[in-house]
Protein backbone atom coordinates (compact mmCIF):
# COMPACT_ATOMS: atom_id res chain seq x y z
CA UNK A 1 0.00 0.00 0.00
CA UNK A 2 1.59 3.35 -1.03
CA UNK A 3 2.13 6.05 1.56
CA UNK A 4 1.04 9.68 1.23
CA UNK A 5 4.61 10.66 0.41
CA UNK A 6 4.80 8.01 -2.30
CA UNK A 7 1.58 9.25 -3.94
CA UNK A 8 2.78 12.88 -3.74
CA UNK A 9 6.08 11.90 -5.34
CA UNK A 10 4.33 10.02 -8.18
CA UNK A 11 2.13 13.05 -8.87
CA UNK A 12 5.17 15.33 -8.84
CA UNK A 13 7.03 13.08 -11.29
CA UNK A 14 3.98 12.93 -13.53
CA UNK A 15 3.46 16.69 -13.57
CA UNK A 16 7.09 17.62 -13.94
CA UNK A 17 7.41 14.94 -16.63
CA UNK A 18 4.51 16.49 -18.54
CA UNK A 19 5.85 20.06 -18.11
CA UNK A 20 9.54 19.27 -18.31
CA UNK A 21 10.24 22.62 -19.92
CA UNK A 22 9.34 26.15 -18.90
CA UNK A 23 6.00 27.46 -20.10
CA UNK A 24 4.23 30.79 -20.53
CA UNK A 25 0.68 31.12 -19.22
CA UNK A 26 -1.76 33.96 -19.89
CA UNK A 27 -4.40 34.82 -17.30
CA UNK A 28 -5.97 37.42 -15.04
CA UNK A 29 -4.35 38.16 -11.68
CA UNK A 30 -6.38 37.68 -8.48
CA UNK A 31 -5.52 37.58 -4.76
CA UNK A 32 -2.15 39.26 -5.26
CA UNK A 33 -0.07 39.64 -2.07
CA UNK A 34 3.49 40.13 -0.84
CA UNK A 35 4.87 37.94 1.96
CA UNK A 36 8.47 38.32 3.15
CA UNK A 37 9.69 39.58 -0.21
CA UNK A 38 7.85 36.92 -2.22
CA UNK A 39 4.75 37.46 -4.35
CA UNK A 40 1.79 35.11 -4.33
CA UNK A 41 -1.18 35.32 -6.66
CA UNK A 42 -3.53 33.33 -8.84
CA UNK A 43 -4.00 33.33 -12.58
CA UNK A 44 -7.49 32.58 -13.80
CA UNK A 45 -9.61 32.43 -16.90
CA UNK A 46 -13.29 31.62 -17.25
CA UNK A 47 -12.82 27.96 -16.34
CA UNK A 48 -9.80 27.41 -14.06
CA UNK A 49 -7.39 28.91 -11.53
CA UNK A 50 -3.61 28.41 -11.36
CA UNK A 51 -1.71 29.32 -8.14
CA UNK A 52 1.51 31.23 -8.82
CA UNK A 53 4.65 32.06 -6.85
CA UNK A 54 7.20 34.73 -7.74
CA UNK A 55 10.35 34.44 -5.58
CA UNK A 56 11.90 37.66 -6.92
CA UNK A 57 9.10 40.02 -7.96
CA UNK A 58 10.21 42.92 -10.14
CA UNK A 59 6.67 44.22 -10.78
CA UNK A 60 3.88 45.07 -8.37
CA UNK A 61 0.77 43.61 -9.91
CA UNK A 62 -2.87 44.45 -9.21
CA UNK A 63 -5.89 42.22 -9.11
CA UNK A 64 -7.41 42.37 -12.58
CA UNK A 65 -4.17 42.68 -14.51
CA UNK A 66 -3.87 40.35 -17.50
CA UNK A 67 -0.33 39.01 -17.71
CA UNK A 68 1.91 36.49 -19.44
CA UNK A 69 3.69 34.55 -16.71
CA UNK A 70 6.77 32.54 -17.70
CA UNK A 71 8.08 29.83 -15.41
CA UNK A 72 8.01 26.23 -14.29
CA UNK A 73 5.22 24.06 -12.91
CA UNK A 74 6.25 22.82 -9.45
CA UNK A 75 4.65 20.72 -6.76
CA UNK A 76 4.46 21.92 -3.17
CA UNK A 77 4.31 18.48 -1.59
CA UNK A 78 3.74 19.58 2.02
CA UNK A 79 0.42 21.18 1.10
CA UNK A 80 -0.45 18.94 -1.81
CA UNK A 81 -0.76 21.74 -4.37
CA UNK A 82 0.82 22.56 -7.70
CA UNK A 83 1.84 26.06 -8.76
CA UNK A 84 3.63 28.06 -11.40
CA UNK A 85 6.94 29.35 -10.12
CA UNK A 86 7.59 32.39 -12.30
CA UNK A 87 10.81 33.97 -13.48
CA UNK A 88 9.41 36.56 -15.90
CA UNK A 89 6.11 38.46 -16.04
CA UNK A 90 4.74 40.73 -18.73
CA UNK A 91 1.62 42.84 -18.16
CA UNK A 92 -0.70 42.79 -21.18
CA UNK A 93 -3.62 44.88 -19.95
CA UNK A 94 -6.63 44.71 -17.71
CA UNK A 95 -8.92 41.74 -17.26
CA UNK A 96 -12.64 41.33 -16.84
CA UNK A 97 -12.85 42.23 -13.15
CA UNK A 98 -10.52 45.20 -13.36
CA UNK A 99 -12.28 46.57 -16.44
CA UNK A 100 -15.71 46.17 -14.83
CA UNK A 101 -14.43 47.91 -11.69
CA UNK A 102 -13.04 50.81 -13.72
CA UNK A 103 -16.19 51.21 -15.81
CA UNK A 104 -18.45 51.18 -12.74
CA UNK A 105 -16.23 53.71 -11.01
CA UNK A 106 -16.32 55.99 -14.08
CA UNK A 107 -20.12 55.73 -14.27
CA UNK A 108 -20.43 56.74 -10.61
CA UNK A 109 -18.01 59.61 -11.09
CA UNK A 110 -20.11 60.80 -14.02
CA UNK A 111 -23.13 60.83 -11.66
CA UNK A 112 -21.05 62.68 -9.03
CA UNK A 113 -21.67 59.90 -6.50
CA UNK A 114 -18.07 59.30 -5.47
CA UNK A 115 -17.59 62.69 -3.85
CA UNK A 116 -20.76 63.08 -1.81
CA UNK A 117 -20.23 64.60 1.65
CA UNK A 118 -20.03 61.89 4.28
CA UNK A 119 -22.85 61.67 6.79
CA UNK A 120 -21.47 62.08 10.33
CA UNK A 121 -21.63 59.15 12.69
CA UNK A 122 -23.63 59.56 15.91
CA UNK A 123 -21.49 59.80 19.03
CA UNK A 124 -23.67 57.32 20.89
CA UNK A 125 -25.84 55.22 18.52
CA UNK A 126 -29.10 53.85 19.89
CA UNK A 127 -29.08 51.05 17.33
CA UNK A 128 -26.74 49.56 14.72
CA UNK A 129 -27.92 47.74 11.60
CA UNK A 130 -25.69 44.98 10.23
CA UNK A 131 -25.84 43.57 6.69
CA UNK A 132 -23.84 40.38 6.26
CA UNK A 133 -24.19 36.62 5.98
CA UNK A 134 -25.90 34.95 8.92
CA UNK A 135 -23.30 32.15 8.79
CA UNK A 136 -20.08 34.11 8.22
CA UNK A 137 -17.34 34.98 10.70
CA UNK A 138 -17.94 38.68 10.03
CA UNK A 139 -21.20 38.59 12.00
CA UNK A 140 -19.43 37.15 15.04
CA UNK A 141 -16.61 39.72 14.81
CA UNK A 142 -19.01 42.66 14.48
CA UNK A 143 -21.47 41.67 17.22
CA UNK A 144 -18.69 40.73 19.65
CA UNK A 145 -16.94 44.07 19.14
CA UNK A 146 -20.14 46.08 19.54
CA UNK A 147 -21.15 44.26 22.73
CA UNK A 148 -17.70 44.67 24.23
CA UNK A 149 -17.40 48.37 23.42
CA UNK A 150 -20.97 49.66 23.63
CA UNK A 151 -23.53 47.11 24.89
CA UNK A 152 -26.26 49.77 25.13
CA UNK A 153 -26.71 49.74 21.33
CA UNK A 154 -29.42 47.52 19.86
CA UNK A 155 -28.17 45.35 16.97
CA UNK A 156 -30.47 44.73 14.00
CA UNK A 157 -29.27 41.98 11.64
CA UNK A 158 -30.51 42.08 8.06
CA UNK A 159 -29.02 38.86 6.65
CA UNK A 160 -27.86 38.83 3.05
CA UNK A 161 -25.95 36.82 0.52
CA UNK A 162 -22.42 38.20 0.27
CA UNK A 163 -21.12 36.13 -2.64
CA UNK A 164 -22.43 34.93 -5.99
CA UNK A 165 -24.76 36.15 -8.71
CA UNK A 166 -27.72 36.69 -6.37
CA UNK A 167 -25.73 38.67 -3.82
CA UNK A 168 -26.16 42.21 -5.29
CA UNK A 169 -29.97 42.01 -5.23
CA UNK A 170 -29.89 40.41 -1.78
CA UNK A 171 -27.66 43.21 -0.45
CA UNK A 172 -29.98 45.86 -1.87
CA UNK A 173 -33.04 44.25 -0.27
CA UNK A 174 -31.30 44.00 3.09
CA UNK A 175 -30.43 47.68 2.87
CA UNK A 176 -34.06 48.56 2.11
CA UNK A 177 -35.24 46.47 5.06
CA UNK A 178 -32.92 48.29 7.43
CA UNK A 179 -34.01 51.69 6.12
CA UNK A 180 -37.54 50.81 7.26
CA UNK A 181 -36.18 50.24 10.78
CA UNK A 182 -34.02 53.42 10.69
CA UNK A 183 -31.09 52.42 12.90
CA UNK A 184 -28.57 55.06 13.94
CA UNK A 185 -25.90 53.60 11.64
CA UNK A 186 -25.60 50.69 9.16
CA UNK A 187 -22.61 48.35 8.72
CA UNK A 188 -22.19 46.45 5.43
CA UNK A 189 -19.58 43.76 5.92
CA UNK A 190 -18.12 40.37 5.10
CA UNK A 191 -14.86 38.57 5.75
CA UNK A 192 -12.00 38.10 3.33
CA UNK A 193 -12.21 36.35 0.00
CA UNK A 194 -10.90 36.36 -3.52
CA UNK A 195 -11.52 39.18 -5.99
CA UNK A 196 -14.28 37.09 -7.51
CA UNK A 197 -15.85 36.49 -4.09
CA UNK A 198 -16.06 40.24 -3.43
CA UNK A 199 -17.31 41.27 -6.88
CA UNK A 200 -20.92 41.60 -5.66
CA UNK A 201 -19.85 44.68 -3.70
CA UNK A 202 -18.86 46.34 -7.00
CA UNK A 203 -22.46 46.36 -8.22
CA UNK A 204 -23.49 49.77 -9.57
CA UNK A 205 -27.09 49.62 -8.34
CA UNK A 206 -25.90 48.80 -4.82
CA UNK A 207 -23.42 51.67 -4.97
CA UNK A 208 -26.15 54.06 -6.07
CA UNK A 209 -28.35 53.02 -3.13
CA UNK A 210 -25.49 53.59 -0.68
CA UNK A 211 -24.44 56.95 -2.12
CA UNK A 212 -27.78 58.46 -3.07
CA UNK A 213 -30.79 56.64 -1.63
CA UNK A 214 -29.79 56.11 1.99
CA UNK A 215 -30.17 58.71 4.73
CA UNK A 216 -28.48 56.59 7.40
CA UNK A 217 -24.67 56.76 7.75
CA UNK A 218 -23.08 53.65 6.24
CA UNK A 219 -19.85 51.97 7.29
CA UNK A 220 -18.26 49.27 5.16
CA UNK A 221 -15.87 46.59 6.37
CA UNK A 222 -15.35 44.26 3.41
CA UNK A 223 -12.59 41.69 3.07
CA UNK A 224 -9.03 42.22 4.27
CA UNK A 225 -6.80 45.26 4.70
CA UNK A 226 -5.84 45.54 1.02
CA UNK A 227 -9.30 44.86 -0.48
CA UNK A 228 -11.17 47.82 -1.98
CA UNK A 229 -14.63 47.58 -3.51
CA UNK A 230 -16.98 50.07 -5.15
CA UNK A 231 -19.12 49.93 -2.00
CA UNK A 232 -16.10 51.20 -0.04
CA UNK A 233 -15.70 54.13 -2.43
CA UNK A 234 -19.27 55.38 -1.93
CA UNK A 235 -19.70 54.53 1.77
CA UNK A 236 -19.70 57.35 4.32
CA UNK A 237 -17.02 55.63 6.39
CA UNK A 238 -15.10 52.77 4.72
CA UNK A 239 -12.94 50.53 6.90
CA UNK A 240 -10.71 47.56 6.13
CA UNK A 241 -12.29 44.73 8.16
CA UNK A 242 -15.51 43.78 9.99
CA UNK A 243 -13.89 44.43 13.37
CA UNK A 244 -12.74 47.89 12.29
CA UNK A 245 -16.26 48.66 11.05
CA UNK A 246 -17.76 47.77 14.43
CA UNK A 247 -15.09 49.83 16.17
CA UNK A 248 -15.89 52.82 13.96
CA UNK A 249 -19.60 52.55 14.76
CA UNK A 250 -19.18 52.62 18.54
CA UNK A 251 -17.69 55.10 20.99
CA UNK A 252 -14.48 54.04 22.67
CA UNK A 253 -14.52 53.28 26.42
CA UNK A 254 -12.29 56.32 27.04
CA UNK A 255 -14.73 58.55 25.15
CA UNK A 256 -17.60 57.17 27.23
CA UNK A 257 -15.67 57.87 30.45
CA UNK A 258 -14.94 61.43 29.33
CA UNK A 259 -18.63 61.94 28.54
CA UNK A 260 -19.66 60.73 32.00
CA UNK A 261 -17.11 63.06 33.59
CA UNK A 262 -18.35 66.03 31.54
CA UNK A 263 -21.99 65.30 32.39
CA UNK A 264 -21.11 65.01 36.08
CA UNK A 265 -19.29 68.34 36.05
CA UNK A 266 -22.14 70.04 34.19
CA UNK A 267 -24.67 68.65 36.66
CA UNK A 268 -22.62 69.88 39.61
CA UNK A 269 -22.29 73.34 38.06
CA UNK A 270 -26.04 73.45 37.34
CA UNK A 271 -26.97 72.46 40.89
CA UNK A 272 -24.49 74.96 42.34
CA UNK A 273 -26.02 77.77 40.25
CA UNK A 274 -29.54 76.80 41.32
CA UNK A 275 -28.52 76.74 44.98
CA UNK A 276 -26.90 80.17 44.71
CA UNK A 277 -29.99 81.51 42.97
CA UNK A 278 -32.29 80.05 45.64
CA UNK A 279 -30.18 81.50 48.46
CA UNK A 280 -30.27 84.93 46.83
CA UNK A 281 -34.04 84.75 46.47
CA UNK A 282 -34.49 83.67 50.08
CA UNK A 283 -32.30 86.54 51.29
CA UNK A 284 -34.32 89.01 49.25
CA UNK A 285 -37.60 87.66 50.60
CA UNK A 286 -36.27 87.77 54.16
CA UNK A 287 -35.26 91.42 53.77
CA UNK A 288 -38.65 92.39 52.32
CA UNK A 289 -40.70 90.52 54.92
CA UNK A 290 -38.71 91.42 58.03
CA UNK A 291 -41.30 93.96 59.24
CA UNK A 292 -44.20 91.58 58.64
CA UNK A 293 -42.88 88.46 60.32
CA UNK A 294 -44.42 89.19 63.71
CA UNK A 295 -47.83 90.00 62.18
CA UNK A 296 -47.84 86.89 60.03
CA UNK A 297 -46.70 84.77 62.95
CA UNK A 298 -49.49 86.05 65.20
CA UNK A 299 -52.06 85.45 62.47
CA UNK A 300 -50.77 81.94 62.09
CA UNK A 301 -51.03 81.34 65.84
CA UNK A 302 -54.62 82.64 65.90
CA UNK A 303 -55.54 80.45 62.96
CA UNK A 304 -54.01 77.40 64.65
CA UNK A 305 -55.92 78.15 67.84
CA UNK A 306 -59.22 78.35 65.94
CA UNK A 307 -58.47 75.08 64.18
CA UNK A 308 -57.68 73.37 67.47
CA UNK A 309 -60.89 74.67 69.09
CA UNK A 310 -63.00 73.52 66.14
CA UNK A 311 -61.34 70.14 66.09
CA UNK A 312 -61.80 69.71 69.85
CA UNK A 313 -65.52 70.35 69.58
CA UNK A 314 -65.74 67.51 67.10
CA UNK A 315 -63.81 64.99 69.15
CA UNK A 316 -66.05 61.99 70.14
CA UNK A 317 -65.10 62.49 73.80
CA UNK A 318 -66.30 66.07 73.70
CA UNK A 319 -69.57 65.09 72.06
CA UNK A 320 -70.23 62.33 74.61
CA UNK A 321 -69.42 64.65 77.51
CA UNK A 322 -72.29 66.78 76.25
CA UNK A 323 -74.69 63.85 76.57
CA UNK A 324 -74.55 62.36 73.10
CA UNK A 325 -73.65 58.67 72.76
CA UNK A 326 -73.44 56.29 69.81
CA UNK A 327 -76.06 53.50 69.80
CA UNK A 328 -75.10 49.87 69.06
CA UNK A 329 -77.49 47.02 68.29
CA UNK A 330 -76.33 43.48 67.64
CA UNK A 331 -72.71 44.75 67.45
CA UNK A 332 -73.46 47.37 64.82
CA UNK A 333 -73.69 51.10 65.15
CA UNK A 334 -77.26 52.19 64.28
CA UNK A 335 -79.47 55.24 64.14
CA UNK A 336 -82.68 55.71 66.07
CA UNK A 337 -84.73 55.24 62.92
CA UNK A 338 -83.36 51.69 62.58
CA UNK A 339 -84.64 50.51 66.00
CA UNK A 340 -87.87 48.78 66.95
CA UNK A 341 -89.67 48.28 70.24
CA UNK A 342 -88.05 45.65 72.53
CA UNK A 343 -84.68 45.94 70.80
CA UNK A 344 -81.75 45.70 73.17
CA UNK A 345 -79.19 48.43 72.69
CA UNK A 346 -75.82 49.39 74.11
CA UNK A 347 -74.55 52.88 74.80
CA UNK A 348 -70.77 53.43 74.89
CA UNK A 349 -69.33 56.32 76.85
CA UNK A 350 -65.72 57.30 77.41
CA UNK A 351 -65.48 55.34 80.69
CA UNK A 352 -68.68 53.26 80.94
CA UNK A 353 -71.12 51.18 78.92
CA UNK A 354 -74.87 50.86 79.45
CA UNK A 355 -77.44 48.40 78.11
CA UNK A 356 -81.12 49.26 77.67
CA UNK A 357 -84.31 47.90 76.10
CA UNK A 358 -86.49 50.02 73.86
CA UNK A 359 -90.01 50.10 75.41
CA UNK A 360 -91.68 52.46 72.97
CA UNK A 361 -90.96 54.37 69.83
CA UNK A 362 -92.81 57.47 68.77
CA UNK A 363 -92.44 58.70 65.27
CA UNK A 364 -92.60 62.46 64.84
CA UNK A 365 -94.42 63.90 61.90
Amino acid sequence: MPTVSTVALKIKESVTGTFDEQITVEGEVTDYSHVRGNAYFKLQDDYAVLPCYDPQPELTLEDGDVINAHGTITIYEERGIYQLTTDEITVKGEGTFKRAFRETKQALEHQDLLHQPSQPLPDYPDSIGVITSRDGSALHDVTTTIRQRYPDATIYLSPSRVQGDQAPKSLQQSLRDLQDISPSVIIITRGGGSTEDLVCFNDQDLATMIAHDTTTPIITGIGHEDDTTIADLVADHPTATPTQAATQATPSPSKQRRAVTQITHKAKDLYAKRIRKAKTRISRIQRKSKNHVATHLQEAKNTLKRIRTTAKNHYPEHIMNNGYYPIHHNGNRVTLEELQSQDTIKLHGTTQEAEATITWISKQS
